[in-house]
């Protein structure tokens, strides 16, 4: 029933707007009012500690980070979407969405075609970012570029993008766009995936075991790798289990930590029922 009108509307949007203009400024605005407005309010958290039960959820407590620190990240985090971002968005229209790399003028794709597509994308992310991210663990890389990302042991939320410009453009910009481009999707289907990618990023890299964050978004996979460097390179974890690098069960123990402390709030009770769920899956699953 909404397909209809939802095509009419973006029709009037492909007739409006150049898809130089809708490819481009929509990407940088889809991106960046994501990532700020999660981001921001997880920075606050971190520096005031506040509200408490939600500050109970972080995964390493005793590391606290500093308003220095934040504010160095912050201005790292900017430099790469403007010096870094932006200049990739326009070079790749011109190279590749332009030439057809991305569907603009066109209907809006299916449910289905979504579906399969953003599976598809998901696959292709975590390859290519686990064979990027090993290789820079690489004595050479990791001394000279990684390193800065890893200043963060405890990592925050806006720490997702706080990199050397050579990182964020080979293991963050690149992973997440080759299964659009590769698929030659609709640039809607685009934007979905784009989007999942950032939340999920950013759900990685918060230090937060969040009731809410399940699955693929749970942070204690990620958490752990900057917390011991030499495990849980991937994404979803199967390369990490093909390769021998999987640090699951150290993120068990973390999870079970993290209990006694938890029991101290009087977390909403939804949340509570919703996290015992979760506890009771992924040891089954495990």
């Amino acid at each position: 029933m909404l397909y209809g009108p939802l095509n009419s509307y973006w029709s009037a949007i492909t007739q409006e707007y150049s898809p130089h203009t809708i490819y481009i400024l929509g990407t940088l605005l889809l991106h960046h009012t994501i990532f700020w407005t999660i981001t921001l309010p997880l920075l606050y958290l971190d520096l005031t500690h506040t509200p408490a039960y939600l500050h109970a959820f972080k995964i390493q407590p005793k590391t606290h980070i500093t308003l220095e620190e934040a504010t160095k990240c912050i201005l790292n985090v900017l430099l790469n979407q403007f010096l870094v971002m932006l200049p990739f968005n326009v070079l790749l229209y011109y190279l590749v969405v332009a030439n057809g790399g991305l569907i603009i003028n066109a209907p809006l794709p299916t449910l289905n075609t979504i579906l399969w597509q953003g599976l598809v994308c998901i696959v292709v992310e975590d390859i290519l970012f686990y064979y990027s991210h090993r290789l820079l663990h690489s004595p050479y890389f990791y001394q000279r570029i990684h390193k800065v990302h890893h200043q963060f042991r405890a990592p925050i939320g806006m720490a997702s993008e706080y990199a050397h410009p050579f990182e964020f453009f080979i293991s963050s910009l690149v992973p997440v766009m080759v299964g659009p481009l590769l698929l030659k999707a609709h640039i809607v289907t685009a934007w979905i995936w784009f989007a999942l990618a950032v939340i999920g990023t950013i759900a990685h890299h918060c230090g937060y075991t969040f009731p809410f964050l399940v699955g693929g978004m749970n942070p204690s996979f990620h958490d752990y790798h900057h917390q011991v460097f030499n495990a849980n390179y991937g994404l979803t974890g199967w390369l990490d289990k093909f390769h021998g690098t999987f640090g699951g069960v150290a993120g068990r123990k973390q999870e079970e930590r993290l209990s006694p402390r938890r029991a101290n709030y009087q977390v909403i009770g939804w949340l509570d029922k919703f996290e015992g769920a979760f506890r009771s899956t992924s040891t089954t699953s495990e």
